[in-house]
């Protein structure tokens, strides 16, 4: 078994593989342990665990507010509980053929939620979905195969492991099911996309607990920067808050790329909790506005619902780790965790690119629903959102999303030799982040099943001058700058550097 990580000997021993010859009494006894069924009580099976059930609660409660016209509400109800359950399933295993139930669970009830609606768009959205799922499904088997016929380890094994989380989790190449999948009702995207579907392949791999693990540092990386760029060139409100989600992953894997498993799990659930808030607000805005998800027409929402854009701007806040909420202290302990580590330089600085762009898109949020006013009138927007069955969710999220970042940053402070000026370099992300706000605003961009297209294309200093750049500086500053500089040259520059994206 040499090659691999000490965590990762000890879990595989666990499951009852080991490397040598052994007598046959032995070899069956490992495969009844690997394919066997118990339970996993630890500290962590029941963190999420009751993550899992705040957020499940508090979506159940406001799916009646969001869905309660529907004729099949009950039949939802039913596949949103399989889920759970799946879930459920897949958090408490300690074995591999349990662990698969649980998997396998997920991706099923996620193809029948997305395709709720039954329409073109759904159902196209499924498929991408379960295709997606299914590949990784595969990966799941294959380390299965693997493991019950050599019995041993391997970077081979690892590798499918790897792979399987990618799947689930929506890791570049992996990504598109992710933003297609908010065809699913708002009430799925609260409960599916942000602390269960999306999260069980990070849970998977801290499971397993591998130490071999620094790919999933570039990994993370070009996932952050891709899913940062997108959203802040989107305009649907709810695909923002998805590819929010898509970042916030990739800042997980960079976590377990650079072997903080600890705070990878401390921001798995600080996460879920303030991105079920967000969704929430969001099918909230959608709703309210008879099931538009444009941002232009959602802005001046805090003029009519002040609690509800309260409850927006905490998520918003912790979103971007705005200090003392629940995010900051989860990111900010990845971020200055950055500063111990021997991470290629040109990777650090898209890491931070990509914490640049959260603050973007986020702030570009905020700004469309609470700066910019509409002129609609309220006589023309549903009501219901002063329900009962609306605001103690809010309530319940918007405490956890303030709370729970300080009340769990407890069990995960370490020691960290940090100067004071260090301190300060997340919050000069962050403002620096600011600043992109103004970007110039365009769809183009705005899906992912065009991004190969896009990275083919030769780039000149004209295709940035025109936009953004324009915008913020005055007209024709490159073209002033770059004169004497061929423009085949310029391209070929920033199309090595999108390879090396």
């Amino acid at each position: 078994m040499g090659g691999v990580g000490g965590g990762a000997k000890k879990y595989m021993l666990m499951l009852g593989i080991s490397g040598g010859s052994l007598p046959m009494y032995a070899k069956m006894n490992m495969v009844i342990t690997m394919f066997g069924f118990s339970l996993a009580y630890d500290l962590m099976s029941f963190s999420f665990f009751w993550i899992l059930f705040l957020i499940s609660l508090s979506v159940v409660i406001w799916s009646y507010y969001y869905m309660d016209s529907e004729a099949w509400y009950m039949r939802f109800i039913y596949i949103l509980y399989s889920f759970i359950s799946s879930m459920i399933i897949l958090i408490f295993s300690s074995t591999i053929c349990m662990a698969l139930i649980g998997w396998d669970g997920l991706g099923i009830s996620s193809f029948l939620l997305v395709l709720y609606y039954k329409n073109r768009l759904s159902l196209g959205s499924s498929f991408i979905t379960v295709f997606t799922n299914r590949l990784g499904d595969g990966f799941f088997i294959a380390m299965m195969c693997y493991m019950f016929l050599n019995l041993n380890l391997s970077y081979f094994l690892l590798f499918l492991l790897g792979l399987t989380a990618m799947t689930k989790s929506a890791q570049m190449p992996f990504s598109a099911w992710l933003p297609a999948a908010m065809a699913a009702p708002t009430p799925v995207s609260a409960l599916v996309h942000s602390s269960t579907l999306v999260t069980a392949g990070v849970y998977l791999l801290l499971r397993f607990n591998l130490t071999d693990n620094s790919y999933f540092f570039c990994l993370g990386t070009m996932t952050m920067v891709m899913a940062g760029v997108c959203a802040n060139q989107e305009m649907d409100f709810k695909k923002v808050v998805a590819l929010s989600t898509l970042s916030q992953l990739g800042l997980m894997f960079v976590a377990l790329g650079i072997d903080l498993k600890s705070f990878c799990f401390f921001h798995l659930c600080t996460h879920a909790l303030f991105k079920a808030l967000l969704f929430i607000c969001v099918g909230i805005m959608i709703h309210t506005f008879f099931g538009s998800q444009e941002n232009r027409q959602m802005a001046g929402f805090s003029q009519y619902m002040p609690f509800v854009s309260v409850c927006a701007v905490i998520s918003m806040l912790s979103l971007i780790g705005f200090p003392f909420l629940s995010g900051f202290y989860s990111k900010d302990l990845v971020l200055e965790s950055m500063y111990n580590t021997n991470i290629n330089l040109l990777l650090c600085i898209f890491y931070y690119i990509g914490i640049m762009l959260t603050c973007a898109y986020t702030i570009k949020m905020y700004f469309f629903s609470n700066v910019l006013w509409s002129g609609v009138s309220i006589s023309t927007m549903t009501s219901g959102a002063q329900m009962f069955n609306t605001l103690l969710p809010l309530f319940i999220l918007s405490v956890s999303a303030i709370m729970a970042g300080s009340v769990m940053s407890g069990y995960y402070l370490i020691d960290i030799n940090i100067f004071s000026m260090d301190k300060l370099l997340p919050l000069f992300f962050l403002l620096l982040g600011s600043g992109l706000v103004y970007s110039f605003v365009s769809a183009k961009y705005s899906s992912l099943k065009d991004m190969t297209r896009y990275l083919a294309k030769p780039y000149s200093v004209d295709s940035i001058d025109y936009n953004w750049v324009e915008f913020s500086f005055g007209p024709s500053i490159l073209v002033m700058l770059f004169t004497s500089v061929n423009h085949w040259v310029v391209s070929l520059f920033f199309f090595l550097l999108l390879v090396l994206l």
